[in-house]
């Protein structure tokens, strides 16, 4: 099975284009087959280092992997190849809930407010995701996660402003261990605060309203 990624270095101004074919034996070793370099301008101001490490450890070379992800936008990438055409995108969203029982949403800059969460990375589970999204979206780290349910289907067909289309596969998690102080990355969010469920704000898109419902269904068993 091979897989490839493409990473920023800033070793000769370039872009790195590194080859793996990993052989699943009982070692669950890891092979570099090759390693090549292709020039490209547009990339010179974001370059970043890539380190090529090799491991006969299963859990050390997952994290190797997701330490590429860090490096490399992935639907960015896909994009470049088909364009606007629809798109199947994975991702996860979380639903935080303080002692109070009080749900935190994100008021995003693209958009109304919703849950925090995003797409995966190549090399994620979509827990990792979950937990790297509410991370640089809330400044929280987050315990536990359970999971609520996965949506997906003709209700989640989107077209953004820009043409391009996907349908999305969404994991949506339920979490009450919730570390840290809320920062706000005004890149991404006006704002980020906790709602009463019982007063979400009218801004509440109708994608994530449908996360929350079943949520909402299960405390009124």
């Amino acid at each position: 099975m091979n897989f490839t990624w493409i990473g920023n270095s800033i070793y000769g101004n370039g872009y790195y284009c590194f080859t793996y074919s990993i052989y699943d034996d009982f070692r669950h070793r890891c092979l570099v087959e090759r390693s090549k370099r292709i020039f490209k301008k547009e990339f010179l101001e974001q370059a970043k280092t890539l380190i090529l490490l090799l491991s006969s450890n299963l859990e050390e070379k997952s994290q190797i992997i997701r330490s590429f992800s860090e490096n490399m936008d992935y639907v960015k990438d896909l994009r470049k190849i088909v364009g606007n055409r629809p798109l199947i995108l994975t991702g996860s969203v979380v639903l935080l809930l303080n002692e109070n029982n009080e749900l935190l949403l994100q008021h995003r800059t693209d958009g109304g407010w919703g849950l925090p969460g995003g797409l995966m990375e190549l090399g994620e589970s979509l827990e990792d995701t979950a937990r790297r999204e509410v991370k640089e979206e809330t400044g929280l780290d987050i315990g536990e996660l359970n999971l609520l349910g996965v949506f997906s289907g003709k209700d989640y067909y989107f077209k953004l402003s820009n043409g391009d289309e996907l349908y999305s596969v969404t994991a949506v998690y339920i979490s009450k261990e919730i570390n840290g102080s809320i920062e706000i990355d005004e890149k991404e969010s006006f704002d980020v605060q906790y709602f009463n469920l019982n007063e979400l704000p009218d801004g509440l898109t109708e994608e994530y309203r449908s996360y929350i419902e079943p949520y909402l269904e299960q405390l009124t068993k």
